[in-house]
């Protein structure tokens, strides 16, 4: 993880290093941590869809009902990313899945 603080310093305004730092600690189990970093890459680019996507993965894996607003983000901007489908449609109590027309 080292590295990509390392990466980040000497490029703050790249948005995958910041995701790729929340997606490390999520690696680990560390999903609180990776929020943070989410965050800073959202606050940079609001127009990543894999970065609302795995925000909205460590939103999950927090038992957070946030993730089912960072999924359905992602797919408004990736509206042809069927795992954001997926994972929008898990995330609804009694996973049901709601068919947009």
């Amino acid at each position: 993880m080292s590295w990509y603080q390392k990466v980040i310093s000497a490029y703050p305004n790249d948005v995958s290093a910041y995701r790729n730092m929340g997606n490390a600690l999520l690696g680990l189990g560390k999903a609180d941590e990776s929020v943070a970093w989410y965050q800073k890459a959202v606050m940079l680019n609001s127009n990543d869809a894999d970065t609302y996507y795995n925000l909205g993965l460590a939103y999950q894996g927090l038992a957070d009902g946030k993730s089912f607003t960072c999924f359905q983000k992602a797919l408004q901007i990736a509206p042809d990313n069927a795992t954001g489908y997926r994972k929008s449609g898990s995330t609804v109590p009694g996973n049901l899945f709601v068919e947009h027309a």
